[in-house]
């Protein structure tokens, strides 16, 4: 049993789940998963880059883990290159690492489980502990505006900055809530594997992002 053990019910309402299943059956019938193979959902850029409100009144202050993936700006490959299912990062992927794994000293409330730096996205998993109520919002904030802020010193040492260089992150972040053991293991198994499924990660991210929850942000 794991410490956010308070996270129960069935979160695949909305297509929040990321296991591969299906609804079988209402909240009030008592829904039961079943497993299907096969999900096809087409891209759509004005469903996928909209403000989703699936989980309009979760409270993300609240103890639990989090799934979230941040894309790069206009997906461009900015963080780095794959080499046979090998993440090489860039100087702004060194940034964006760094940057991640230092958040724990400025949030004493959350803990840094897997993570992946990918060519145009970033994908983590977050676990906050409740205690403060740090929103997890606040936190994706912090981190893309310490990674931006890091890069845009750079640049201005070396007297090569323009705003757009300097700019890092897509405006928006999604999220998914971890509901259970099984849906943290499909989380960190996505993450792992990331790199070695590059070659069809455009598909495979669109469908990802779709069942996530997507959020504004700076």
């Amino acid at each position: 049993m794991w410490w956010w053990t308070w996270i129960v019910g069935d979160f695949c309402r909305g297509g929040a789940c990321l296991r591969p299943c299906a609804l079988d059956g209402n909240r009030e019938g008592g829904g039961k998963h079943r497993p299907y193979f096969s999900l096809k959902m087409a891209y759509d850029k004005m469903r996928h880059h909209r403000r989703s409100i699936r989980w309009k009144k979760w409270n993300y202050a609240k103890q639990g883990a989090y799934f979230i993936t941040i894309c790069s700006r206009d997906r461009e490959y900015l963080f780095g290159e794959i080499f046979d299912g090998v993440m090489v990062l860039s100087e702004i992927g060194q940034i964006v690492e760094n940057t991640w794994l230092e958040l724990t000293r400025r949030y004493s409330s959350i803990k840094l489980g897997e993570y992946q730096v990918m060519p145009n996205h970033f994908h983590a998993l977050l676990f906050l502990d409740g205690e403060t109520e740090t929103p997890l919002g606040n936190v994706v904030k912090a981190f893309k505006s310490l990674a931006f802020h890091q890069y845009y010193t750079l640049l201005k040492e070396r007297d090569s900055l323009t705003f757009k260089k300097a700019k890092i992150w897509q405006r928006n972040y999604w999220d998914h809530v971890v509901r259970d053991d099984e849906d943290l293991r499909n989380c960190r198994n996505y993450i792992s594997n990331n790199p070695s499924n590059w070659q069809g990660d455009d598909e495979n991210l669109n469908r990802l992002l779709a069942r996530m929850t997507e959020h504004e942000s700076p």
